[in-house]
């Protein structure tokens, strides 16, 4: 997973208040990785993926996730919210997984990606870690010991 969640796709403290500016600030981030060259197809593809269903998996998390063309190779971007945000009517995020994947691979890709997450996401042990781990590095290697 080392090569999907890099140290720089992790930003923790974020100050980011709703659902609108986590989608900015992750298309910005995409588009400053290299992931993705404009950053607004990335912005437009969340939505449109927001739009089927929220992306909200409960437990103050979330997974918003597109597939594109334009998406040059898979990546895993992790904010950990300073303040929970309204991610639905109902709930609330403070721990957002923005997932990027390439239309070409998507499938594979996609499907790998969401149930190895969606497995450690269960894992209170995991959770309680992603909320109080406070090192860059140290979130990194929770996530590198993810296997695909």
């Amino acid at each position: 997973m080392n090569e999907i969640i890099k140290s720089d796709y992790i930003h923790l403290h974020c100050s980011l208040t709703t659902k609108e500016s986590l989608f900015q600030a992750a298309s910005q981030w995409a588009a400053e990785a290299q992931i993705i060259e404009n950053a607004e197809i990335f912005l437009h593809g969340l939505w449109d993926r927001e739009a089927e269903f929220s992306t909200g998996v409960g437990d103050g998390i979330a997974i918003p996730h597109c597939r594109l063309e334009a998406i040059r190779r898979p990546s895993v971007f992790f904010a950990h919210l300073e303040q929970p945000i309204c991610w639905s009517p109902d709930e609330q995020v403070d721990l957002v997984l923005v997932l990027a994947v390439p239309l070409s691979n998507a499938e594979n890709t996609h499907i790998k990606l969401l149930s190895q997450l969606a497995r450690k996401l269960i894992d209170e042990t995991f959770v309680g870690q992603l909320r109080s781990l406070d090192k860059v590095s140290d979130i990194c290697t929770l996530f590198n010991d993810i296997q695909l």
